[in-house]
């Protein structure tokens, strides 16, 4: 698992523990068993301004590790966000959205990251830790549509499609609003294991995801301290960035 020796209260920490503290799992994304979550319902995102966010840590990078994607029958409409190899965030589309983050990521910490797609204007801003990261513009409005599937940990560039970009870390509640309404609320803050691969969606939309290839021991339960830090069984620290 990512280890770092600190953590700040992340979203929707869900579960109690008998002594009142708060518990939760993470959840270890493996970019050699390729396991990924895939939301197989259309998400509606017809109003004007797509909001995606997600928690994450990762250690290192020696290719393009998918946070957060969003994708449709055609390759060519594909959108999300990003670490590139050289560990900076990058919302990506198919050549149309120019620029990156400068801020590594590959600290083994917990990120937060909140990237924003005005389909009006193409206006994008990748913020992480609460801080603008970078702006940048969507060149050809006529590629954003009104409902994608998604996929977290991975990118699939259209339905049907081939996966690349798996990502290998940490990646918790990841959310998406449209105009300020959330379309998409899924923590993944379960014990998963390959008969219980079902992630559920807590915004009452029925967008449930499917942890794809995922294993026995890839979740890993963790106590909140005091100073917010996530502890486990063993000792180890998962600490925030933010």
């Amino acid at each position: 698992m990512i280890l770092s020796p600190i953590l700040k209260p992340v979203l929707n920490p869900i579960l109690s523990s008998a002594t009142g503290a708060i518990t939760r799992y993470f959840t270890e994304f493996d970019n050699v068993a390729q396991s990924y979550v895939d939301v197989g319902t259309q998400v509606d995102v017809s109003e004007s301004v797509i909001s995606l966010y997600a928690d994450f840590a990762i250690n290192s990078v020696d290719n393009l590790n998918n946070i957060l994607g969003l994708y449709t029958s055609d390759a060519s409409e594909a959108i999300g966000v990003r670490i590139e190899e050289f560990g900076v965030l990058k919302f990506y589309s198919e050549g149309f959205t120019p620029g990156m983050g400068s801020t590594v990521v590959t600290d083994g910490k917990l990120h937060n990251l909140h990237a924003t797609l005005n389909k009006a204007t193409g206006d994008i801003e990748v913020w992480l830790d609460g801080n603008l990261e970078y702006t940048s513009s969507h060149s050809d409005l006529s590629k954003l549509k009104g409902a994608y599937k998604v996929s977290i940990g991975v990118r699939i560039k259209s339905v049907g499609g081939v996966t690349d970009s798996h990502y290998s870390g940490v990646i918790s509640n990841s959310k998406i609003d449209n105009s300020g309404s959330t379309v998409l609320d899924i923590p993944i803050n379960q014990n998963y294991t390959s008969t219980n691969n079902t992630v559920i969606d807590l915004s009452g939309n029925g967008n449930n995801g499917t942890f794809v290839n995922v294993a026995d021991g890839d979740s890993t339960l963790y106590t909140q301290n005091s100073d917010g830090d996530w502890v486990d069984g063993s000792g180890n620290v998962l600490e925030v960035a933010y």
